[in-house]
């Protein structure tokens, strides 16, 4: 009988375990993630959500199952803003971080930017700006969360437009 209940507990825990496991991962789609035309401003005109396969990297990224981009424009008189959001789904959360920290370690060896303040953001985050008026400015971020990893960049002459940003991130994250 003790043998049948120590059996029987430890199917009940491994059951708890494996779900637990399934809980922190993102299963959905990665374009789930991505903005809606009702959460984007109005005055930002929308493109097509882009499929992205590892073709896309140019080396090979362990774990990556699939991805979507999605460019979104905002022109001023003259004044082109562009915003290019990346989603990208991995096969468990340890590849997701390798991919993270990576990039976030190359950008911080390139040096050249000002890290900006993401923390109330519902995710692991780092964000910079930079640019000139010459060749324009910018607001990038890179944040991951479960098994996805998420970049969002904003590119303009227009530095107003560039602390739409956060408000991007901010909604892809709270639909992970």
């Amino acid at each position: 009988m003790k043998k049948i209940i120590f059996i029987y507990i430890l199917l009940l825990f491994i059951l708890v375990l494996s779900g637990c496991q399934k809980d922190t991962l993102f299963n959905g789609n990665p374009s789930d993630i991505l903005p809606s035309r009702e959460e984007i401003a109005t005055e930002w005109v929308m493109g097509d959500v882009k499929e992205v396969t590892s073709d896309w990297f140019k080396d090979s990224v362990v774990g990556f199952i699939s991805g979507n981009q999605l460019i979104f424009e905002r022109l001023e008189f003259t004044t082109l803003s562009q915003g290019i959001l990346s989603v990208y789904k991995f096969n468990n959360i340890d590849n997701a971080n390798n991919y993270y920290n990576n990039k976030v370690n190359n950008i911080k060896q390139e040096g050249g930017y000002t890290e900006l303040d993401y923390s109330s953001i519902p995710a692991d985050c780092f964000a910079d700006k930079g640019g000139n008026a010459i060749e324009g400015f910018y607001h990038f971020s890179i944040c991951k969360k479960k098994n996805i990893v998420f970049m969002n960049e904003i590119d303009s002459f227009n530095m107003l437009r560039l602390s739409y940003n956060e408000d991007i991130t901010k909604i892809m994250a709270e639909k992970i």
